[in-house]
């Protein structure tokens, strides 16, 4: 709910990290189909709707973005507000024919007054949201998170805090990969530092 109070304060648009996310969004085969297609798709699409939020928004994008929300720049923060708004409204419509009061409660919570419906039962199921996209973007993400789920687990089999302050050696073709988005992994990694060389983790 913390995050959620801080949706809607800025919508000026998306920056190239957020973009990564939408465009995960973007990708989910239930927005975008029309209302009789419903129960055609609804079966093979929650699992991949509850995989989205799980492990793409929950697991990794609000873990991401948390600097960028609270001490990123003021162009970072609209691109942190901007997804978070699009992308939670996003998943509760989708999750509104399935859990409809708590989709409600949300709706009425948080979005109600920045959008033109009374309900979230009347607003239009949701469409894929116009970005810029690049071949590159699931090269990028999926090697980001891959990193981030190595020092996840590293720092979990050594009995540390997924905060505590580390110095990070990657690759220089990982670094090459990564070069638009070290900002991001320092900060979800709490590396004071990122060397080039093979994957290892030092502990401060």
């Amino acid at each position: 709910s913390h995050v959620s109070e801080k949706v809607g304060l800025n919508l000026d648009g998306p920056h190239y990290f957020s973009d990564f996310t939408i465009h995960k969004g973007n990708s989910n085969s239930m927005t975008g189909f029309k209302a009789e297609q419903f129960d055609a798709v609804v079966c093979n699409s929650t699992l991949e709707h509850d995989k989205f939020f799980w492990k793409t928004f929950t697991d990794n994008y609000i873990e991401i973005v948390k600097n960028r929300v609270y001490q990123g720049t003021e162009e970072e923060k609209a691109s942190a507000f901007y997804t978070l708004y699009k992308s939670l409204l996003t998943i509760i419509k989708l999750s509104a024919p399935f859990t409809p009061y708590v989709a409600e409660e949300l709706y009425q919570n948080y979005f109600r007054k920045y959008e033109n419906k009374e309900s979230i039962h009347l607003e239009s199921w949701p469409t894929s949201i116009e970005i810029m996209q690049s071949k590159e973007d699931d090269i990028v993400w999926n090697k980001l998170i891959e990193v981030l789920a190595s020092v996840r687990q590293k720092k979990s089999k050594s009995k540390k805090s997924l905060k505590v302050e580390i110095i990070l050696t990657i690759p220089k073709e990982d670094q090459e990969i990564l070069y638009q988005v070290m900002k991001d992994l320092r900060a979800v990694t709490n590396s004071i530092e990122i060397r080039e060389g093979k994957f290892n983790i030092e502990f401060i």
